[in-house]
């Protein structure tokens, strides 16, 4: 299974093991700039540190701003009418 955005692909190859082989390749403009290898006994990146660590978090912060955008909608669908809340945790 692969799965691609502009900015990551998480690659797993599925093996006779009970554990799937998971790699995470952080892109910038077509470029490879980290790669976290969850192969192995221990945790491995090869890359540049700060680059890859701005990519992740800034997918993170992508990420959950749009569930926000997503939660809000869903509410308001609801018929929650924040003009109405009373303070009350109900």
């Amino acid at each position: 299974m692969e799965t691609e955005s502009n900015i990551w692909t998480v690659t797993t190859e599925n093996t006779f093991s009970p554990i799937n082989k998971y790699t995470i390749t952080l892109n910038k403009e077509d470029r490879v700039m980290g790669k976290l290898d969850f192969n192995g006994d221990k945790l491995k990146f090869e890359g540049d540190v700060e680059e890859s660590a701005k990519i992740f978090f800034d997918f993170l912060l992508n990420a959950f701003n749009e569930r926000i955008k997503e939660i809000e909608k869903e509410e308001y669908d609801r018929g929650y009418d924040d003009g109405n809340y009373d303070g009350s945790l109900e």
